[in-house]
């Protein structure tokens, strides 16, 4: 099996949340809250308008998402991510998989003493793949000139992937 992220394919959720050097845009309307990734040009709904995941959900990279405001914090659980994609990034390698029962729950609102800081706290929960849940706190520093970029992954493809699925590096 070759890496995700060896061949372009997205991470997918909770990891996209976390991969640092790309920038987040988060757009905040009514019924709904969108994150606009840079890294591999991806898009993520939050639904706020009251609904609940579909029965027959089918697994995506991002899951579906719902999600509630609790005063200025927004509650937000996800089910429904493509299993195959692991958790190693995120996770630093602690839960290399995990199974359909996953649940993502975030708690997304503004540091209160930096209002330039939102602040991600997430929690997995997967009664098959983890003993307890697990947490991770995400920080993200708004930059309000930055906008952000076309992403192409295969353009600038440099690093073949070899026979057993590990990224090789050139030296060019």
């Amino acid at each position: 099996m070759t890496r995700a992220d060896s061949n372009c394919t997205p991470p997918g959720m909770p990891v996209i949340m976390g991969v640092p050097q790309y920038p987040i845009e988060f757009l905040f309307t009514p019924g709904r809250v969108t994150i606009h990734f840079e890294a591999w040009m991806q898009w993520r709904n939050i639904f706020t308008d009251g609904r609940g995941h579909p029965a027959d959900l089918d697994p995506t990279f991002q899951g579906d998402s719902v999600g509630h405001w609790q005063g200025d914090t927004l509650i937000v659980e996800t089910v429904g991510t493509k299993e195959d994609l692991g958790l190693t990034l995120l996770t630093r390698g602690s839960i290399p998989a995990h199974s359909p029962k996953l649940r993502i729950l975030e708690h997304i609102h503004l540091d209160p003493k930096n209002q330039d800081t939102l602040i991600d706290e997430v929690t997995l929960e997967d009664p098959e793949a983890l003993e307890a849940p697990w947490t991770q706190r995400l920080t993200y520093k708004r930059s309000r000139d930055q906008q952000l970029l076309e992403f192409e992954c295969a353009e600038n493809d440099r690093n073949p992937v070899d026979a057993s699925g590990k990224t090789t590096f050139s030296h060019e």
